[in-house]
């Protein structure tokens, strides 16, 4: 069984991601109810608030800005898999890829990340784990040193906005001509 069911009622093969399949609506209803670090957080912070954050934080112009917001899309469909698990699991890598591919035609972006989009996801990643999990110093994570340089920045936290209304508000920005 390789079909789901999204939020707007379509069908979403993950065998053959089609173009009609996604919609941006789905998108954000999905990644504001799906948690970073699985859940680990000391509160609620979604792959929709943390897209957002990434989109505002790259640089090198609006196309980085838009591939940043979009750069978890994939999560609407197949989850928000721990990157321990996910290295594991070269299937579920290709799968995401794929479904990456259609996003990217449907959206008009290119494939391969821009390396400002990466750099922004790290720096987030480094950000929202130090202000986001206090329980234990990110200085004791088992992958500290795939962010070594990387520097924490201010952290918005929207407190009190929908993290669905705030991803469709940056995605039309961003789609303005």
């Amino acid at each position: 069984m390789t079909k789901l069911v999204t939020h707007s009622g379509r069908i979403m093969d993950l065998s053959m991601p089609l173009l009609s399949a996604i919609c941006i609506e789905d998108i954000a209803h999905h990644l504001a109810r799906i948690g970073r670090f699985n859940g680990a957080t000391d509160r609620f912070y979604s792959v929709a608030e943390h897209s957002v954050y990434c989109s505002r934080i790259v640089t090198g112009g609006r196309a980085r800005q838009f591939q940043a917001l979009m750069h978890d899309a994939t999560e609407a469909y197949v989850g928000d898999c721990v990157s321990p698990l996910k290295h594991m699991l070269p299937e579920f890598k290709k799968i995401e890829e794929d479904i990456w591919i259609s996003i990217a035609l449907k959206f008009g972006m290119r494939f391969q990340l821009y390396g400002a989009v990466h750099l922004a996801d790290q720096i987030a990643y480094v950000t929202e784990r130090t202000q986001l999990i206090t329980s234990r110093p990110m200085s004791e994570d088992p992958d500290i040193s795939d962010f070594e340089g990387i520097e924490p920045h201010a952290l918005p936290l929207p407190i009190g906005q929908d993290p669905e209304e705030l991803f469709l508000r940056r995605f039309k920005e961003l789609r303005k001509p």
